[in-house]
């Protein structure tokens, strides 16, 4: 039964996680880099990775043990979780208007009106359920998170949860793939935003 969730979830939730939600210019940079320090409150060394674009420099701490990727081509970061039961990702999308605007009206202090930015989570995951939504906060900056569910094989059901956060000039997009309970990994996905990063980087000098 658990390889049969564990398949589930590859075609289902993985792939649905990391398909293209953006694509970088041509020539981008996007390297990422890895840093080990030693934090006395963790009582070991510690991997940090620095993810750096042509204009910003991202610092986020994986859960451990997770297996990680990049994606240029779609400026993503990928992790799946050691039981193959669960993924993580993260996106930078620096380039689309609507979307901001979408995230800036869904979190308003006074007036939040989050209808756009929750049909643009379901245009990504068609013929899903939206289970709840709630603000959420990365990089000092507050965002919204969306729990949607939606069968795959075998009528196995698998969650997904969509969060947008704002940062200086873009959207940072994190996605979180189940076909357990979104308890079970919501330590990690919340380790992950909380660990984010985001600095501006000085233009380049021609």
């Amino acid at each position: 039964m658990e390889t049969k969730r564990a398949q589930v979830l590859i075609k289902f939730g993985l792939v649905l996680l990391f398909m293209p939600v953006a694509h970088a210019r041509a020539g981008e940079q996007f390297k990422l880099l890895n840093s080990i320090t030693l934090e006395p409150e963790y009582h070991h060394a510690v991997t940090n990775f620095v993810l750096v674009t042509e204009r910003k420099k991202v610092t986020f701490r994986p859960p451990a043990d997770w297996a990680l990727t990049s994606d240029p081509g779609t400026r993503t970061i990928s992790l799946r979780s050691p039981n193959d039961r669960a993924a993580l990702s993260f996106t930078l999308i620096p380039d689309d208007p609507s979307l901001n605007a979408a995230l800036a009206t869904a979190t308003r202090p006074n007036d939040p009106k989050p209808e756009e930015l929750r049909q643009r989570a379901l245009d990504l995951f068609p013929g899903a359920l939206i289970l709840g939504e709630f603000p959420c906060f990365a990089n000092g900056l507050q965002g919204r998170t969306f729990d949607l569910a939606f069968n795959g094989a075998g009528r196995t059901q698998a969650l997904v949860r969509l969060a947008f956060v704002r940062y200086s000039d873009g959207v940072i997009q994190f996605r979180l793939a189940t076909t357990a309970k979104f308890s079970d990994y919501h330590g990690a996905f919340t380790a992950l935003i909380n660990s984010i990063q985001i600095e501006n980087l000085p233009p380049k000098k021609t």
